[in-house]
């Protein structure tokens, strides 16, 4: 009977443990996909391939591995509200150069940079962008690249890859950033090599994926990698450590109780 009576102050304590780990390992989950119905602050929005036509028409490209569509020589002043650059749902070939995008007071936005969405076959060269939530991010979206772009002074992570795979990271700059340098979350088998990665407030790239390869990276010896089964093994330490205290705090209250 006492065991029946202790079951639910231990379940209580189980939830209350899931709910710190839950913080522990939160990041900037994407919200809602905006559209061109909504009121979603944007710079330029391209949602598909057609939309992505008709934005680089007279350009005479067709998409192709050949000859990509192209948008570059963009300069960008967003509010501390905007997204830069966001594009979802395009398989096309593209091609984004020469992009310089930072907010027009020097103030941090909310929102991201460049931000890709549920797209394969893009290339981001060349871009520098600052003073955004995040520098560029990848969100379920593959066979893409990102090179010899600047990412400095962003906030959550200069560069994110969610739920990304099979992607290109080479040549980059990406320092003083205030949180990680490279965030590589459910991403597996990318590709991450000659990126500088310095002075960045959290680690040079924290790696929750699997198979991701990294070569001549240069890295603050303070901030350096860390893999996923490392960051498992602290995620479970502080777990387990959590429900321990938390169950023998309940057990002696219940016990003084008797």
């Amino acid at each position: 009977m006492q065991n029946r009576k202790l079951f639910p102050y231990f379940f209580l304590s189980f939830i209350f443990t899931l709910s710190i780990l839950s913080l522990i390992t939160g990041s900037s989950e994407p919200g809602e996909l905006p559209s061109s119905s909504d009121d979603s602050p944007y710079v330029i929005f391209i949602n598909g391939n057609a939309q992505l036509g008709n934005y680089v028409a007279g350009n005479g490209t067709s998409g192709t591995l050949d000859n990509p569509h192209i948008i570059e020589n963009c300069s960008i002043l967003t509010t501390n509200k905007q997204y830069g650059i966001f594009i979802q749902n395009v398989d096309l070939h593209l091609i984004l150069r020469n992009c310089s995008i930072t907010t027009i007071d020097s103030s941090i936005s909310d929102k991201n940079a460049i931000e890709i969405r549920l797209s394969s076959n893009i290339r981001v060269e060349n871009c520098t962008v600052t003073h955004h939530n995040i520098g560029i991010m990848l969100l379920n979206t593959h066979k893409s690249t990102i090179i010899s772009s600047t990412v400095t002074q962003n906030d959550f992570a200069g560069i994110e890859l969610l739920e990304s795979d099979g992607n290109h990271l080479e040549n980059n700059n990406i320092y003083q950033n205030m949180g990680y340098g490279i965030y590589l979350k459910r991403s597996h088998e990318n590709t991450i090599i000659n990126n500088k990665i310095e002075k960045n407030h959290d680690l040079c790239i924290l790696d929750r994926g699997n198979d991701n390869f990294f070569e001549n990276n240069s890295c603050d010896p303070s901030t350096s990698k860390i893999n996923n089964k490392i960051w498992l093994w602290v995620i479970l330490g502080v777990g387990f450590t959590a429900f321990f205290v938390i169950s023998l705090i309940i057990y002696t209250t219940w016990k003084g109780h008797e």
